[in-house]
């Protein structure tokens, strides 16, 4: 069957200033922890990093001492796109030699933090804890999924980390994260750790010579299906979003717009009232784009 791909402009999607507030106060809830031997699948609104491992830390619950600050928060910066996202998860990845073994029961705890970055200084706008049950694969890629996603700005520069505040940690070895050389990417901003011992606090000690091996699982806040850059078969699609908040009154009304052509697109809904689905037909295997105007 002939596929074709659909990808999500989002030049126009929140129009009458829709708006994404952070927490007015520091965020905590718990999220889900998970694992695979697999690297994650990249969309066009992530951010990542799957070079070549030039690289190790070491990454334990203790006291790291001197320069090695194993028990720091492992922390990686980064500066979103030009349209407001929602950060939904974190994966880094373990060195090959390093897992979770099956002798150790006990869960593994860890916190996330995120924030916004000035020089040195990192302000925590979200955290979640996560638990650890099921054993980790040798050089697995560790995910950390948000049970509430975060809302992020445009055009900003985060930081993102993760503690081991746990002392049962891995069975077997002690867990190293695999980092890469200094990337060069628009979005990809520095490798840093912070606190020790479990915790992290409000200062970062950054190493700009490398990156962290990580993905950040990114979504528009207007959560359209099919993804930006999503490949699905050719025939009727279905269009599906979420309406944003509208600043007066309980109604939304939309406008779709879709083609195969991103600067001359044909308008398929005039006014939809709370609209958020619609049918498309994409016969042929082709690219195809697609727009909300709320």
């Amino acid at each position: 069957m002939k596929r074709k791909k659909l990808l999500m402009s989002t030049s126009a999607c929140r129009l009458f200033g829709l708006a994404l507030s952070l927490c007015a106060s520091i965020c905590t809830h718990a999220g889900t922890f998970s694992s695979s031997t697999s690297a994650p699948t990249v969309n066009a609104t992530d951010i990542s990093n799957f070079a070549a491992q030039t690289g190790t830390d070491k990454w334990f619950f203790q006291s790291g001492g001197g320069s090695a600050l194993a028990g720091a928060a492992k922390g990686q910066t980064f500066i979103t796109g030009s349209s407001k996202v929602n950060l939904k998860a974190l994966t880094y990845k373990i060195s090959t030699g390093n897992m979770k073994g099956a002798t150790l029961a006990a869960p593994t705890t860890y916190v996330v933090r995120v924030g916004t970055v000035s020089g040195t200084t990192f302000t925590q706008i979200d955290s979640e804890t996560f638990t650890q049950t099921a054993n980790t694969a040798t050089g697995a890629y560790m995910t950390w999924t948000f049970a509430t996603p975060v809302p992020l700005l445009a055009s900003t520069t985060y930081a993102i980390d993760v503690v081991m505040d746990s002392d049962t940690a891995f069975g077997t070895g002690i867990p190293y994260l695999s980092y890469t050389a200094n990337i060069s990417n628009a979005r990809i901003g520095s490798y840093y750790d912070s606190g020790d011992v479990g915790l992290g606090n409000s200062t970062m000690v950054f190493d700009t010579a490398q990156d962290r091996v990580f993905h950040l699982d990114l979504q528009d806040p207007q959560n359209p299906t099919p993804e930006d850059g999503a490949t699905v078969p050719a025939g009727n699609v279905v269009l599906s979003w979420t309406n944003l908040p509208p600043t007066t009154g309980t109604n939304v009304w939309v406008d779709v717009w879709f083609g195969t052509n991103s600067t001359a697109l044909t308008k398929v809904v005039s006014v939809g009232q709370n609209l958020t689905t619609h049918t498309v037909s994409a016969p042929v295997g082709a690219t195809y784009y697609w727009r909300i105007n709320s």
